[in-house]
């Protein structure tokens, strides 16, 4: 129990910085951007409802060749002009995050979005994995011996590639709580 209360509590805090900010941002007179991605299909169906085995229903269609993900952005003044990106998905996996990724969705910010946005705008975006990639990521325990021989290399810290893996893991490790205190 105390550690859903906890959970709560932290939800409860991320809402209201996020109600503050938006407050302030308002009170600054400054544009709000909202964006968002989803999909349609053209013979997608679901069975969200009772149906009977003895009278013929809808029919399950699961292919999804006709899928189109929908990007697009707005704020009080309604969608931004030239600012949509409608394509045609390549596979179907379920979910139509699986259909975007980094390289459409950066291609997208830069050409669609920020060319047609008014200048000092805050955009609102949700979390999926594509809208933040941490750049220069610590290697993890999980992380193979050869990241974590690059990461090292990369960030010019010395070190012994003739070293197991754990090894080099705790001398990441160690930099890191270093950096945090």
């Amino acid at each position: 129990m105390e550690y859903l209360l906890h959970y709560i509590y932290i939800i409860l805090h991320w809402r209201y910085k996020y109600i503050n900010a938006i407050q302030k941002y308002r009170n600054e007179g400054r544009n709000i951007v909202y964006i968002d991605e989803t999909w349609v299909d053209n013979d997608l169906t679901f069975q969200k409802c009772w149906q009977s085995t003895d009278v013929f229903g809808i029919t399950s269609n699961i292919r999804a060749s006709g899928r189109l993900v929908i990007v697009h952005a707005g704020c009080q003044n309604g969608f931004i002009p030239n600012a949509s990106l409608i394509f045609k998905a390549g596979q179907a996996t379920g979910d139509y995050h699986g259909q975007m990724n980094r390289e459409n969705f950066m291609k997208w910010l830069e050409e669609k979005l920020i060319p047609n946005i008014p200048a000092n705008s805050v955009v609102i975006f949700d979390n999926a994995p594509y809208h933040s990639v941490q750049e220069n990521k610590v290697p993890t325990k999980s992380s193979t011996k050869k990241t974590m021989i690059d990461w090292l290399t990369a960030n010019g810290i010395s070190h012994n590639p003739a070293e197991r893996k754990w090894e080099l893991f705790n001398n990441i490790n160690h930099l890191r709580m270093k950096k945090t205190t």
